[in-house]
């Protein structure tokens, strides 16, 4: 388990400030990226930015 902190806030920020994604699905990412882990999703939005469908991973 990992919890956001300041710097993954700011990426966060970034991230939500060049695609218009929502900020809870920008965090989201940015904190899988620090984290170096897999982000698996069913949301199409957040795949075109670098989750992974379940089924890509079965």
């Amino acid at each position: 388990m990992t919890f956001p902190d300041a710097s993954d806030m700011i990426a966060a920020n970034k991230l939500q400030n060049e695609t218009l994604l929502y900020p809870m699905d920008a965090l989201v990412l940015a904190a899988a990226d620090a984290a170096d882990a897999t982000l698996v999703s069913f949301d199409s939005e957040l795949r075109e930015y670098g989750a992974e469908r379940p089924a890509d991973l079965i």
